[in-house]
């Protein structure tokens, strides 16, 4: 009986520690880049034209404005929904207000009215930096010995900047690169000139739970001139998704489109690559000439940890930082 009831009482400890734990708040940074290296195609074989992501439950990052909109919004809808608040009393005789003072005064009213909180100062954007003078590297330094500080210093990380106090963070603003804390490997993959940084973004969300099947949408890279189911396609696109269960799961689902017939696809040298080109057999249809390639895989992660996801064209590398709403 006693062992039962152990059993019975570490479930509900563990259900609403699995609660809290799917309420804390993440900063998410990613940077994506093409291998440039002239034997990187050849390292091994892969799937030719494979499927594509599930683009049914995508989430767009916006900016901070829409966002700020969007929460005033949300704020208004519950304000008009919830029941009104009830009348003041009328004001008294000054007699009876004396009898009043003087007597028992009896329960206080303790409504109070908050005011708004204060806006969300916008971040200031610094200046470009310079663009290195580095010469880059004659050997092929590979993403793990970048990031194991094995190929010089250990690159450094930054912590996210906290959030303002009383305030709860925004989800989905992609953040301007002032409050990027992957600054430095960035910069040491351009340095080596054989990797071609296609995008470097972050966001803030709580983890998904449950069968949530929605990922933020990332791209990046040269803007493709025809459409796709989101819109405009890039030259690398896919969905970033972190989930929460009883640990925390990050799945990378993305496509790197090249052209084909040229190196693999691994490099753009023409609008034309890029294009939609005219069907020699029939003149009023059109065909594709890119080539598509695909890294879907899915680790588990953990805090202030950087991760890297690997493929013989391009790789991802993302982090997951704490951050207190």
């Amino acid at each position: 009986m006693k062992f039962s009831r152990l059993i019975s009482i570490s479930c509900v400890a563990l259900f609403f520690s699995n609660l809290s734990f799917a309420e804390d708040w993440y900063q998410i940074e990613v940077i994506a880049f093409e291998y440039t290296h002239p034997n990187a195609s050849d390292v091994e074989l892969w799937e030719n034209q494979p499927s594509e992501p599930d683009w049914k439950s995508v989430i767009s990052l916006t900016d901070e404005a829409t966002a700020q909109n969007r929460r005033k919004q949300e704020e208004a809808a519950k304000a008009a929904a919830a029941p009104p608040p009830p009348p003041k009393p009328e004001p008294t005789h000054p007699q009876e207000q004396n009898m009043v003072e003087q007597g028992d005064h009896g329960d206080d009213d303790e409504t109070d009215y908050a005011p708004p909180p204060p806006p969300v100062p916008k971040p200031v954007v610094p200046e470009p930096a310079k663009p290195s003078t580095d010469v880059p590297g004659q050997k092929f330094v590979t993403v793990e010995e970048i990031l194991t500080g094995q190929h010089g210093q250990n690159p450094q990380t930054q912590a996210p900047s906290p959030t303002p106090p009383g305030q709860t963070p925004l989800d989905f603003v992609g953040l301007p690169s002032s409050q990027f804390t992957m600054a430095d490997i960035e910069r040491r993959l351009h340095r080596q000139g054989t990797y071609k940084i296609l995008t470097h973004t972050a966001w803030r969300q709580a983890a998904f739970t449950g069968n949530n099947n929605e990922g933020v949408h990332i791209f990046g890279g040269k803007l493709l001139d025809h459409e796709g189911p989101l819109g405009n396609r890039y030259e690398f696109e896919g969905l970033v998704s972190l989930k929460s269960t009883k640990y925390l799961h990050l799945d990378v689902d993305a496509l790197l489109r090249g052209s084909s017939g040229k190196d693999q696809g691994s490099k753009f040298n023409a609008p034309a690559d890029l294009a939609l080109l005219e069907n020699p057999q029939h003149s009023n249809e059109r065909s594709h000439v890119y080539q598509v390639y695909r890294l879907e895989q899915s680790q588990r992660v953990r805090s202030n940890k950087v991760y890297y996801f690997d493929h013989p064209l391009m790789g991802v590398i993302v982090k997951i930082s704490p951050y207190g709403g």
